[in-house]
């Protein structure tokens, strides 16, 4: 006999108003519609999501993760179910010419996403298979999802005078598709 399913789960998301915690808000609705009640735990994004889900000690049961965020052999007893939706990568810049490449952003500032969030940990991948790593003349700056609605505002008047570069995921309704 198989014990009966549980009536509450708990859930990685991720920071507010990102994807994940939206997606995670959903779920929620639709669990509790069958009487499970779903615990949701904000996060920095799918690093966080997946150390939590590779910990027994976490307490979370689900968490969604970005595609390609574990290496093998990282994820333990972690399994997946599907793929939920697709993430567009965005690059915003502001330069006298358009660029072809991602290496022409060497020297520029880059925010690269919060630490523990997937955006971050696959901007960096593609900026070092371009030969752009931290430390060089590349800097990092703070992420778009981490500001306030004022410190967003004082950004885009920024963009219209120094150059600047964001890497970011589109969803709807995050900082991203404010820009």
């Amino acid at each position: 006999m198989s014990p009966s399913p549980p009536r509450a789960l708990t859930i990685s998301s991720g920071a507010k108003g990102s994807t994940f915690a939206n997606v995670a808000a959903r779920y929620g609705k639709i669990l509790a519609r069958d009487g499970i009640k779903l615990n949701v735990l904000e996060s920095a994004g799918s690093q966080e999501n997946l150390s939590r889900l590779s910990d027994a000690h976490s307490g979370v049961d689900i968490a969604p993760v970005q595609s390609g965020i574990a290496a093998s052999g990282d994820s333990g007893n972690i399994v997946s179910l599907s793929s939920m939706f697709y993430e567009i990568v965005a690059i915003f810049y502001r330069t006298p010419k358009p660029i072809q490449r991602l290496s022409e952003l060497r020297s520029l500032r880059i925010a690269v996403g919060p630490e523990g969030s997937g955006t971050r940990t696959l901007a960096l991948t593609l900026l070092k298979a371009n030969g752009i790593e931290p430390g060089g003349p590349t800097q990092q700056r703070e992420a778009l999802g981490e500001l306030t609605a004022e410190r967003r505002a004082q950004l885009l008047e920024r963009l219209n005078v120094i150059e600047r570069t964001a890497i970011a995921r589109r969803m709807p309704g995050s900082a991203v598709e404010q820009l």
